[in-house]
């Protein structure tokens, strides 16, 4: 449904149509992404089995011993989070300014009334090799949708550097809006 970059060193600025997406840290800058998926074929009471984000890794600006905390959020279906009244569109501009009901990082989820205060799926990531495939388990984001009786689930993707060498750090994946096979996927098995 939806996948957006936000950026805190542009915090007015749509992203919504640029094929990428981002987390990392710069000094105080910090670089997150959130994703929007329609989860209303799967049936109220069901148990997610296991769910899996698979995104594909473009490029990186890490060390070789660097390492991140990627951090999944589960942000709350609309109405508990909504931008002016309405549910987050991803906007439909790459630079231009955020404005209406699209979401930036001034419009972004605030933690424990909006989206979860402690991450609901949390993985360490090393400096991986670039253009690649790297599949997160985004399992209790989808339980927690599902229990709430949530019809879309939005995932707030954010990392923190675990190790300490300074400077700009940041992993690009490709967007829904790049088309073809390198598309975010996210499969959900339940009962």
């Amino acid at each position: 449904l939806g996948d957006v970059a936000i950026d805190s060193a542009t915090p007015t600025t749509d992203f919504g149509t640029w094929t990428g997406l981002q987390f990392g840290t710069d000094g105080a800058r910090a670089m997150a992404f959130l994703m929007k998926w329609g989860i209303v074929s799967i049936p109220a009471g069901a148990t997610i089995r296991k769910a899996t984000l698979q995104l594909y890794e473009q490029e990186h600006y890490m060390e070789s011993a660097d390492t991140y905390r990627v951090d999944f959020f589960h942000v709350y279906d609309y109405p508990d989070y909504n931008i002016a009244g309405q549910p987050w569109f991803e906007g439909g501009q790459n630079g231009g300014a955020c404005t209406g009901n699209e979401l930036c990082w001034a419009t972004r989820p605030i933690m424990g009334s909006q989206m979860n205060l402690i991450a609901s799926n949390s993985q360490n990531l090393a400096a991986p090799p670039s253009a690649i495939f790297l599949n997160f388990d985004v399992t209790n984001i989808l339980q927690e949708a599902v229990n709430m009786g949530e019809k879309d689930v939005t995932i707030f993707v954010s990392a923190e550097k675990l190790t300490t060498d300074g400077g700009l750090d940041q992993v690009f994946f490709r967007s829904k809006e790049i088309g073809g096979s390198l598309v975010p996927q996210l499969t959900i098995q339940y009962y």
